[in-house]
């Protein structure tokens, strides 16, 4: 790593001698680094740390050649006024560091005993650049320090016609400083030239003067009333006259050609023009900005409107002029569908379990087309569904103790009128014993009991088994759910 920076230094040098020669040429260059388009302002722009045009440019508008730093000290290794630089090998060197614009690192460094030359290298080459105060230049930047001036919200627009919103810094030199979210999802400062720009409006309602080279605010401007601009105006042509326009997938009124003013922003455009059963359509996407006055031709060729359904799950299709208890074509997805007239058609879909789905299809004038639909669980059927099961399993569990009890009940009556039967044999028997006939006493009481122990008996025996055949009946019951 020592090599390479020698070897850089001495290419900066070799550089830095036709500084005065090529001012003009790198003047040039900037220029061109200018001219990029708004997609710069999505994300921050590097500089190659091989682009020694770019860095000698940036030299001779920062440094001025009869302001040279104060002399340094006897050697480079005297810290006192010097940042110390560690490399990515963690080597130190030690230099007077002047900023960080466009990720790359300028500063003076003394090259021998009687010359002091101002260099640039990529952030890349160093791990760390601690300053004479001991703070950490922050490499993760892509300036710094910053220029001066309060961030103001702002809406600038190409003259391409693309806008963004950020937040402007300061003019400086004809160059913008904004600050934005940008790709990666974290805040960064970017330059870029204002010749790119054909407005900026500032959130207050002012709009930046271009003319300028310098401009910041110093604190918040006052807001003031919204300028409106005129909304832009648009004429659509094409060699079909007649042709039904479309714009956003939308029907319109709208035959061609016609002139008609829209919302700015980027719109569709398309035509349909249709002879017998032949049809033809054209398209094209257009960004309006405020105050435009444009035209636009659409070229008309051979189309055939239609279109392939498909859901996950499959499911059946109805038309929005038919209910499902009407449906006569018993169309399910995957469905691809005939040739049909353009515009925005309503299709329903069922499938068991699932939401019924109304979804909205724009048959497209310019051709085939494509639809991916997945259907939404019926959370609802589904608790419904669980509710009917649990109170079926109710009903179940209750039949089921109820033929549970009636057996037991039929066992237990069964049991008592086998006593009973019993009681009225015994009774019987001595009854029927001589010995009984010698004492005539309570013969009379014993064939009473008799009678009333075999009733009970029977109504017990006729209890228990209408107890036996219910609960055969609720069993029954209980197993149909």
């Amino acid at each position: 790593m020592i090599k390479l920076f020698l070897l850089f230094l001495f290419t900066t040098l070799s550089f830095s001698q036709k500084t005065s020669s090529s001012k003009n040429s790198i003047s040039g260059n900037e220029n061109n680094v200018g001219s990029n388009k708004l997609e710069q302002i999505s994300k921050p722009r590097n500089v190659n740390s091989n682009s020694s045009t770019g860095i000698l440019d940036s030299i001779t508008n920062q440094l001025d050649s009869s302001s040279q730093p104060a002399p340094y000290p006897d050697t480079l290794h005297y810290k006192t006024k010097l940042s110390t630089f560690i490399l990515k090998d963690n080597s130190e060197k030690f230099a007077e560091f002047l900023f960080l614009k466009h990720d790359t690192i300028f500063f003076n460094a003394k090259v021998n005993d009687t010359t002091i030359q101002s260099m640039s290298f990529h952030k890349s080459f160093f791990k760390k650049i601690i300053l004479p105060n001991q703070d950490l230049v922050p490499l993760i930047d892509s300036f710094y320090p910053a220029p001066k001036g309060v961030l103001v919200e702002a809406t600038l627009t190409t003259k391409s016609g693309l806008q963004k919103n950020l937040d402007f810094l300061a003019l400086v030199r004809d160059t913008l400083y904004l600050s934005g979210e940008f790709e990666n999802g974290k805040t960064h400062m970017v330059t870029l030239p204002k010749k790119l720009f054909s407005q900026i409006i500032f959130v207050s309602g002012d709009t930046l003067d271009l003319s300028l080279s310098d401009f910041h605010f110093n604190t918040i401007p006052e807001f003031k009333v919204p300028i409106v601009l005129p909304k832009p105006i648009i004429r659509i042509e094409t060699a079909q006259e007649g042709s039904q326009l479309f714009i956003d997938k939308k029907f319109t009124k709208y035959t061609l050609p016609c002139t008609i003013e829209l919302d700015s922003g980027t719109h569709l455009f398309q035509s349909y023009w249709s002879v017998a059963e032949n049809s033809w359509g054209g398209e094209k996407s257009i960004h309006l900005i405020p105050g435009d006055s444009i035209k636009i031709y659409l070229k008309n060729e051979p189309t055939s409107p239609s279109f392939l359904l498909n859901s996950n799950p499959t499911a059946e299709v109805f038309f929005s002029n038919q209910s499902p208890e009407k449906n006569y074509s018993s169309i399910s997805t995957p469905w691809e569908s005939p040739k049909l007239e353009p515009g925005n058609l309503n299709i329903q879909l069922y499938a068991p379990g699932f939401k019924d789905t109304t979804i909205s299809i724009f048959v497209s004038p310019t051709g085939f087309a494509e639809y991916n639909i997945n259907l939404l669980p019926d959370t609802s059927l589904a608790r419904e569904n669980f509710n009917n099961k649990r109170s079926l399993l109710a009903w179940k569990n209750g039949f089921l103790g109820l033929s549970l009890a009636q057996l037991t009940l039929s066992a237990i009556f069964y049991y008592s009128a086998r006593q009973d039967f019993q009681e009225a044999q015994d009774q019987l028997d001595i009854l029927k014993s001589p010995l009984v006939h010698l004492n005539g006493n309570g013969v009379s009481e014993l064939k009473a009991s008799n009678k009333k122990s075999f009733r009970n008996g029977q109504n017990k025996e006729k209890l228990a088994l209408s107890l036996f055949m219910t609960s055969i009946l609720s069993f029954g019951i209980a197993w149909t759910f």
